[in-house]
């Protein structure tokens, strides 16, 4: 993959670097010199790959058509059925015309079980997914049959891969890394704004990385320190400056099999149970409270504590905090 010298990458807009990696034009980890991490994707990256494409090539009629779109959406879905099995509770709510849906993310197992849910329960509807930078240029080459099935990505840099990069990178080139990151982030919630007023889903896993449990501490838990990173207020916010109406913020949470990785944890059964849900007007009036002992918003504990709630109805409570 080509690299271009981050000095050059610093005077692109965010918009347009997400254009160039979709495009394939450089990879933008190979820029930083961060090989390694590439390089990790590069197995399961061809995995996903191969099995998209496959399922594509073999769905024999016109590959132009809606029909045959569909075709393959429900051959992924029942693929994915049985490679990514779960256990689902509750339901996701049909009342308005765009939903996000807030989960707890110990691994990457729960997000190809969540694609199969959007490929065969919800597929009249479009979904954003925000990916791992990493994960995203192991993607682009199928991006465009990605969208066709309703599957829409966008890259952010999580925390613990900004920090892997940190030890690899060059300061000069972390200064250039650190913009775009903010630059994804913002790109993230503008896209959010735009895919509710469109009547799509956004699927957000609030600690915005992979993480064992919903709150990173105790004292998170108690609310007597703000939760980290304040993902499900920054979104919030967005659409209520934006004056959203028509939208729910859904919690779901997620339990693990037993001796799960973080990984895809194939042929394993999770269990998935969809549980409260926030109208705007709810969102909007919690956003406003503040916590008391600390600067955070009451929205995005409240949201947490939701996935709580249904991790307690499932035996789960190992997984409310480290």
């Amino acid at each position: 993959m080509k690299k271009l010298p981050m000095e050059e990458i610093k005077d692109i807009p965010t918009r347009q670097v997400i254009e160039d990696l979709r495009a394939r034009k450089y990879s933008l980890l190979e820029s930083a010199g961060c090989h390694k991490l590439r390089s990790e994707m590069k197995w399961p990256g061809l995995v996903c790959r191969l099995v998209i494409n496959w399922v594509w090539g073999t769905s024999g009629i016109d590959k132009k058509s809606f029909r045959h779109d569909r075709l393959v959406a429900a051959k992924l879905a029942k693929l994915l059925d049985w490679a990514a099995p779960s256990e689902i509770t509750g339901t996701i709510p049909t009342r308005t015309h765009s939903l996000v849906i807030g989960f707890n993310h110990p691994s990457l197992g729960e997000i190809i079980r969540f694609i199969r849910i959007c490929m065969s329960d919800h597929h009249n509807h479009s979904h954003l997914f925000p990916v791992n930078l990493p994960w995203y240029e192991a993607l682009m080459p199928v991006v465009d049959k990605l969208e066709r099935l309703g599957i829409y990505i966008t890259p952010i840099i999580t925390p613990s891969t900004y920090d892997k990069m940190q030890k690899i990178a060059s300061n000069e080139d972390m200064i250039v890394i650190e913009e775009l990151r903010k630059g994804f982030s913002m790109r993230y919630v503008e896209l959010c704004t735009e895919f509710v007023k469109n009547h799509g889903v956004i699927w957000v896993a609030p600690s915005a990385t992979r993480r064992p449990t919903v709150f990173r501490s105790k004292n998170e838990y108690d609310n007597l320190e703000r939760a980290e990173p304040p993902t499900m207020t920054l979104i919030a916010s967005s659409m209520v400056r934006a004056g959203i109406k028509d939208c729910e913020f859904l919690s779901c949470a997620v339990v693990p099999p037993q001796g799960a990785t973080r990984g895809l944890n194939l042929f394993k059964e999770y269990e998935l149970n969809f549980g409260e849900c926030y109208d705007m007007n709810q969102v909007g009036w919690l956003i406003r409270q503040k916590c008391e002992h600390h600067r955070g918003r009451m929205f995005e504990y409240e949201f947490l504590q939701s996935i709580c709630h249904s991790l307690k109805s499932m035996n789960a409570e190992h997984l409310f905090y480290s």
